[in-house]
């Protein structure tokens, strides 16, 4: 609707649902490795460029569009699962996030900076489990699901006595900008009319 285009006229760009699907997610892993880069550019330290990715992706729970973006998501998700190229090209967006964040767990184990016990590798795919969690149950419940909670809560798992408390890390995160969207481009421009 946004793009002033029928279903129809869609098609000659896409020859189907899944390519759409797919390129989408080729977007995403897109804006996601630029969204690495530039945050490890800015911060310097792995655990100072896991805190920026972390801030820049809480913006997404201050988007108008929020809602809509993570129904969608999950109406989505059962195309995802009954195709295998599609579940491929997801397959491949998570394994790079459960790497790069890895990588930066890693490198913060390395330099002293995350408790002995810490395993880089699970303590990534339990962030990003908490993170897909957020996503879809703040839909019934946001005040229980509050994304401030995932900081904290990664800050007291990787290092000890710096747990930042969430509210005064929600104001923080409220009182400073994002990183500018990865690859210099603008967020899809988003609007809700009445009655959506």
């Amino acid at each position: 609707q946004e793009s002033g285009l029928s279903p129809g006229a869609v098609y000659r760009y896409f020859e189907s649902k899944e390519a759409i699907l797919k390129a989408i997610n080729e977007r995403s892993q897109e804006m996601g490795r630029a969204l690495v880069e530039e945050a490890r550019s800015l911060a310097g330290g792995p655990l100072n460029t896991l805190e920026v990715i972390g801030q820049t992706m809480l913006s997404y729970f201050s988007d108008p569009m929020v809602e809509t973006t993570s129904r969608v998501n999950i109406e989505i998700f059962p195309e995802i699962i009954r195709n295998e190229q599609l579940r491929a090209s997801v397959r491949e967006e998570l394994t790079f996030w459960h790497r790069a964040v890895t990588q930066l767990l890693s490198e913060a184990k390395e330099r002293g900076q995350l408790k002995p016990e810490v395993d880089p590798d699970s303590l990534a795919a339990l962030l990003m489990c908490a993170w897909e969690g957020v996503r879809h149950y703040s839909l019934i419940d946001p005040h229980i699901f509050r994304p401030e909670r995932l900081i904290e809560l990664m800050r007291a798992l990787v290092s000890e006595g710096v747990v930042l408390e969430a509210e005064k890390f929600g104001r923080e995160v409220a009182a400073r900008e994002p990183l500018a969207p990865p690859l210099r481009t603008p967020w899809p421009g988003r609007s809700r009319k009445e009655g959506d």
